[in-house]
């Protein structure tokens, strides 16, 4: 049901829409994300037939995200625990794969690896890779780029067969996301890339 002053959906009736019709839906991969899924800070809500996929290779994340995620999600949502540099998934199945706050981790290594394993798994038309960085965007521009052109010569020089499709910095989605975390701890100006095949 439709929360009317958000647009978005109730907490008590779940994040996934109800629909009469059987149809097959998009897959939705989120890798590394901790105990908590960016789906559950966007409120994004998912559609019937969708599946939502979150990796994390940290057994107390995993764990903490499976509850959350069944909870609000319910079939729909599978904690997967994995290593993103070794995903268990088919080539070319990932509608939407999403990494949040996760290239900038100065704790993340093989980020060349990261890529090309999900460059594997989304799907050639249409699928698209989200990076968001709004812990610690600087050190994301740090070790792949701020501008497309730092981010194309990355994906060359490892042979990611990836495209950069566009790349956003606003400082308003800094507090959005954070929400009552301090943005004092903020490393730089957050930035969104999306990338395709």
């Amino acid at each position: 049901m439709r929360d009317s002053q958000s647009g978005g959906f109730s907490p008590e009736e779940g994040l996934v829409r109800e629909d009469k019709e059987k149809k097959p839906g998009k897959i939705y991969v989120e890798i590394g994300s901790g105990g908590n899924p960016a789906f559950f800070v966007s409120k994004k809500a998912l559609n019937p037939g969708d599946k939502y996929f979150v990796v994390d290779f940290n057994p107390d994340d995993h764990k903490i995200s499976n509850v959350f995620g069944k909870m609000h999600f319910g079939e729909a949502y599978e904690a997967v625990f994995a290593n993103g540099k070794a995903l268990p998934f088919e080539n070319d199945s990932a509608d939407e794969i999403i990494f949040s706050n996760v290239f900038g981790d100065p704790k993340t290594f093989g980020r060349d690896k990261l890529l090309m394993e999900a460059a594997r798994v989304l799907k050639p038309d249409g699928g698209q890779i989200i990076i968001t960085e709004h812990i610690t965007p600087a050190d994301f521009v740090k070790e792949i780029g701020g501008t497309k052109e730092d981010i194309t010569q990355f994906l060359s020089k490892h042979g990611i067969p990836l495209k950069v499709k566009k790349i956003s910095r606003e400082e308003a989605d800094a507090e959005d996301y954070i929400g009552q975390a301090d943005v004092r701890l903020l490393k730089g100006t957050p930035i969104q890339v999306i990338l395709e095949r």
